[in-house]
């Protein structure tokens, strides 16, 4: 299962705590990169061959990874609904986070704002107060993200056989074997676990390619 550098995939220091947690507390590039992020590269790969072909050969790799679990049609459909739903309540999750931690600081940071395009010097107890309004946000989606992580992995394997998750974590086993020669094993679940991260939520392509999947199964 070779990786081509252009691959969209988690980074291995977050794959790592991926496998020393069990379930992910923090994905870097994870489920905020979709929807707006799988519009913003459609409409690009319309205006530049070279991003259509850089999407084309990610998708690529991707495959490598899914085709050996020989989806049957049934089982694509059935991920791309779990995943759906799984997308759109996270993300629901997330911006209502979002809105409770920042909504009462917006007239301050439109003022400041305001100030600073007319050459104010930024107040350092607006920083602060920021700084740790950001770190209450991101310390909550962690906690969404490992529960999301739960949600994927579970919903997926309710579709896939027993034979497939076994495929599915001998995959990931080989490459974390490879990344991380010197360092102790991942279980059995923690590498299923990734495998999910890796192929289902970090990449905003997860639903569209197996939206191609199951019309090419057609």
């Amino acid at each position: 299962m070779n990786r081509l550098p252009i691959t969209i995939r988690l980074p291995r220091a977050a794959m790592a705590a991926v496998a020393a947690l069990g379930l992910a507390a923090a994905l870097t590039c994870g489920a905020l990169l979709r929807g707006s992020a799988v519009a913003a590269q459609e409409k690009a790969a319309a205006k530049s061959d070279a991003t259509a072909i850089v999407i084309d050969l990610d998708d690529i790799e991707r495959l490598r990874a899914l085709t050996p679990l020989k989806l049957q049609p049934e089982q694509i459909d059935k991920l791309i609904a779990a995943l759906t739903t799984a997308q759109t309540d996270y993300e629901a999750k997330v911006n209502a986070l979002g809105t409770t931690i920042f909504a009462s600081s917006a007239a301050e940071v439109r003022d400041v704002k305001k100030q600073a395009l007319s050459g104010t010097a930024i107040p350092s107890a607006f920083d602060e107060k920021m700084r740790k309004l950001q770190a209450d946000f991101l310390k909550q989606r962690d906690d969404l993200n490992t529960a999301n992580i739960k949600a994927v992995a579970a919903a997926c394997k309710a579709v896939l056989t027993d034979k497939q998750v076994a495929t599915a974590t001998k995959l990931e086993r080989d490459q974390w074997n490879k990344d991380h020669s010197d360092a102790k094993g991942a279980t059995d679940s923690q590498l299923y676990n990734l495998y999910c991260v890796d192929l289902f939520i970090s990449s905003p392509r997860s639903i569209p390619l197996l939206k191609e999947m199951r019309a090419a199964a057609k």
